[in-house]
């Protein structure tokens, strides 16, 4: 891929998740930041599985850790698509 493809197509994917977080802020200031939130999440999978095989991206569950402690996780990508 040249530079020049390169920096398109960053540029369209920065102007993507800027336009998908002014719409989910719309929301946060209607007193709907679950909502809000969940847009935002949703800009990143949408953004994320164009480049990555259907099925490697895991949202909105829980992970328990060793001694039973949960934390809610908004995002997971998948090994073996993980970059590193």
């Amino acid at each position: 891929m040249s530079a020049d493809k390169f920096i398109a197509l960053i540029g369209a994917a920065a102007r993507e998740i800027k336009d998908d977080y002014e719409a989910a802020r719309k929301h946060a200031r209607n007193k709907d930041s679950q909502r809000a939130g969940h847009e935002g999440e949703a800009a990143w999978v949408n953004l994320i599985s164009k480049w990555l095989p259907l099925g490697q991206i895991v949202t909105r569950k829980y992970i328990v850790g060793p001694s039973g402690e949960t934390n809610e996780i908004d995002l997971v990508i998948l090994r073996p698509y993980f970059p590193r």
